[in-house]
């Protein structure tokens, strides 16, 4: 191959980079732009003062696991994303 033809190849492939950077840039843009519409609502759970969440899961697009730690006792409450309410208690 030519000297000259190396530097095209080299000069294309360079500005394929910059616009494959100035793509990733945006697209993280539009990603961080449209997070900031979430509406958040407050949910109680009715714990009790000893009663501290221990951990949440995510079991699939509709459901969390929530673990709560009492002072002898360990339960799980599932919630319902879509209901907004607790569905039932698995307890220990």
């Amino acid at each position: 191959m030519s000297k000259k033809l190396l530097q095209y190849i080299v000069i294309f492939l360079g500005i394929l980079i910059i616009f494959a950077f100035i793509a990733l840039i945006y697209g993280m843009y539009l990603k961080i732009s449209n997070s900031n519409n979430i509406d958040l609502k407050q949910i109680s759970l009715n714990l009790s003062h000893n009663d501290k969440i221990f951990d949440i899961d995510v079991i699939d697009d509709k459901k969390l696991l929530i673990v709560i730690k009492g002072q002898d006792d360990l339960k799980a409450a599932i919630y319902n994303i879509k209901e907004q309410k607790i569905t039932e208690f698995i307890e220990k």
